[in-house]
């Protein structure tokens, strides 16, 4: 327990602050929310959904029976439960919005824990740069990347079976666009998967919530380069919207979440959203756009970055309790 309020300790020195923009009537709050109950599924979908649509598995989860997922269709569900190995989610296509999306489960055992706290760094190698099964399309220019090993690994084992069946739904819908998510441990595999693709030459929005912090500074630059963060942010800012954007990097963050802030010495990239209200009931002035100040300290108030208590209710407290698998 010391050595954890330790990392804390040491990653409150390094956290970022977020720019005071509440989304008030604008578009991005209901597409948060709509992008929450999307990754909440991932908790609920099962091997025997494949095939059927979100509105006829009889999941209890509230997710589930929103009307928005009715033309949602579970494509394959993965489920990686060997020893050390972490990894579950679904793909699924979306035919009238002409959408496939892979969305990954968050922390939901001891065994992913593990595997999070595995955080020792090690050099970022793209999978579809080393692996002959991948053609990539993009080239590879990150000198002195370093990641968290636990993501490393799971990009080169299970990461890469994953990536394959994305492969073949592409194939079958060329022309529907990508959407990748995740919450917590499930963002941080999101946003790894999301590079890879990107890296094979597809267009792809990646959204996370309550992600940890996946590689180190040059990372994180090589990252933004690659979803062109700048680029998104100007598109955010002035639309007051994300989702027409075919290529961004966006994560939400909640005010009393320290899974954000690690590990330490680590940092994120891509727009922020900041969630300011404890609990799961946001307002549309709670939600701010941090955007890319993140990382500029000192032009707001530490204590709204600060909070004196971190709970894991709201790590899994993103407009809804996205962890359940039980109606509300």
């Amino acid at each position: 327990m010391q050595c954890f309020l330790a990392l804390v300790a040491l990653s409150l020195i390094s956290w970022a602050a977020a720019a005071p923009h509440p989304v008030r009537t604008d578009p991005d709050f209901s597409q948060l929310q709509w992008f929450a109950r999307l990754a909440s599924l991932a908790y609920c979908v099962r091997p025997w959904h494949e095939q059927t649509f979100m509105n006829t598995t009889h999941c209890p989860a509230e997710a589930c029976s929103d009307s928005a997922f009715d033309t949602l269709q579970v494509n394959h569900v993965f489920d990686f439960s060997g020893f050390l190995e972490v990894g579950s989610g679904f793909i699924a296509v979306d035919h009238q919005e002409q959408t496939l999306f892979l969305v990954y489960k968050g922390t939901g055992s001891a065994r992913d824990w593990v595997k999070n706290l595995n955080a020792f760094p090690v050099r970022y190698e793209p999978v579809v740069h080393s692996n002959p099964n991948f053609s990539p399309a993009l080239g590879f220019d990150c000198e002195g990347c370093y990641i968290h090993k636990g993501f490393g690994t799971f990009t080169r084992t299970n990461g890469a079976t994953i990536l394959k069946k994305v492969q073949e739904c592409i194939s079958d819908y060329p022309d529907y666009r990508l959407v990748v998510a995740g919450h917590s441990l499930g963002g941080a595999m999101a946003l790894m998967s999301a590079i890879e693709l990107r890296l094979l030459g597809h267009d792809v929005l990646a959204v996370t919530l309550g992600a940890p912090r996946v590689g180190n500074s040059k990372f994180a630059s090589f990252a933004d380069k690659l979803f062109d963060t700048r680029a998104a942010a100007a598109h955010i800012d002035q639309n007051r919207s994300f989702t027409a954007l075919r290529t961004a990097l966006v994560r939400m963050v909640h005010r009393h979440d320290v899974v954000p802030m690690l590990p330490p010495g680590y940092k994120h990239s891509g727009y922020e959203y900041f969630l300011g209200e404890a609990g799961v009931n946001q307002t549309r002035e709670s939600v701010t756009r941090g955007g890319l100040d993140y990382n500029t300290e000192a032009k707001y108030d530490f204590g709204r970055r600060f909070p004196t208590e971190y709970s894991t209710t709201d790590h899994v407290g993103y407009f809804y309790r996205v962890s359940t698998c039980k109606s509300s």
